[in-house]
């Protein structure tokens, strides 16, 4: 990509990491006492909520054509598996990130996340796809920024 979409991708990540801490103040102000919520209810409400949303806009869009990209090839297998994902990646991961917010606080739950950067890395070079291994410079910076993650995640969780 060009510069411009450069910077409009840092500026959506930076928005949706404002929104996402929000998200997660809002969870713990909201639901303070962890002994008194049920966590599959607030998930259920929420995912509940998305769905009425999300297809809200979705059905337009598929009526309306638009996205037409987003729908020409998807199968009822590839939606299968999709429904399929996302129930046991998405759902168990925001169950025990939403737990780890009541059980720690916002921030920890949330730097806590930041951990998979270097599981990603680690992966990244396990299946042999990582591209920062080709470059020497390229394999000190993310070893590097690797350990500060880490360093990071220690010093909020032990402060």
């Amino acid at each position: 990509g060009g510069g411009s979409d450069v910077a409009a991708g840092n500026a959506m990540c930076i928005l949706a990491a404002a929104l996402y801490a929000m998200y997660t103040a809002g969870i713990a102000y909201m639901l303070p006492d962890d002994s008194k919520v049920s966590m599959l209810l607030f998930l259920g409400v929420l995912g509940l909520a998305n769905m009425i949303g999300v297809g809200f806009l979705m059905t337009i869009g598929y009526f309306g054509g638009g996205l037409p990209e987003l729908f020409d090839n998807v199968t009822w297998t590839v939606f299968a598996f999709a429904v399929f994902k996302g129930l046991f990646d998405n759902v168990l991961s925001d169950y025990l990130w939403a737990r780890a917010v009541l059980l720690t606080s916002p921030t920890v739950a949330s730097v806590g996340l930041s951990m998979q950067i270097p599981i990603a890395a680690v992966a990244e070079a396990l299946m042999g796809h990582a591209r920062w291994m080709r470059h020497d410079s390229t394999v000190v910076m993310m070893l590097g920024g690797c350990s500060l993650v880490m360093a990071g995640f220690l010093g909020v969780v032990f402060k």
